[in-house]
């Protein structure tokens, strides 16, 4: 029961965060076994953690990259399962957490030197985004981007401007490897604090 319970929550997490690009989420993170979608998740990963190769985080990545906008309704099912059978391909094994770990830490550090440079003590990730130059380095990828898809600055600008640095494919890819790993999303929601979405 406790496994399923585990599960369930991070079904619910991995969907809040794939959901607030469509509005307002559903549930508060804390609240959500008291509301209406906690049997959803909970009937999710009951009917499917048992599979050889379940990952919450990649099982909710899979329905809103084939489907767009879903409901945790939609989670369970025929449809739910084929999606996952179908796109898990896309993001297991995405990244390795070294690599993914290194980027994350290497485009930091970037933020960090300009914002100094440009008389910021903390890192300013609305304004470095917003630099025309950076813009421009971020597109032609000599600024790793990976960072950026845990941003809320990132999700300020143009969406023309963020289609041109990732696609929408690539964002949820990127999103998916960062929350798939415990510890490197709990480690970047500590140094990002109000930034990190």
């Amino acid at each position: 029961m406790r496994k399923i319970e585990k599960e369930a929550l991070k079904l619910s997490e991995a969907f809040n965060s794939f959901y607030r690009r469509f509005g307002y989420p559903l549930y508060k993170y804390h609240s959500v076994k008291e509301s209406k979608w906690w049997k959803f998740f909970f009937k999710a990963a009951d009917m499917y953690s048992n599979l050889e190769d379940w990952n919450a985080y990649t099982w909710v990545a899979c329905q809103f990259e084939k489907h767009g906008k879903r409901f945790p309704t939609q989670l369970i099912g025929q449809e739910a399962f084929d999606t996952f059978q179908e796109y898990k391909h896309r993001f297991n094994n995405e990244n390795t957490d070294d690599s993914l770990a290194m980027s994350l830490v290497s485009t930091y550090k970037i933020v960090k030197k300009w914002s100094e440079e440009n008389g910021n003590r903390e890192p300013n990730f609305k304004d470095f985004i917003n630099d025309k130059s950076i813009l421009f380095k971020l597109k032609r990828r000599n600024i790793n981007p990976i960072l950026f898809v845990i941003t809320k600055s990132f999700y300020s600008i143009e969406e023309s401007d963020r289609e041109e640095i990732m696609s929408k494919e690539e964002i949820q890819t990127k999103r998916a490897a960062i929350f798939r790993n415990h510890k490197i999303k709990n480690k970047m929601k500590k140094v990002l604090d109000k930034e990190f979405i």
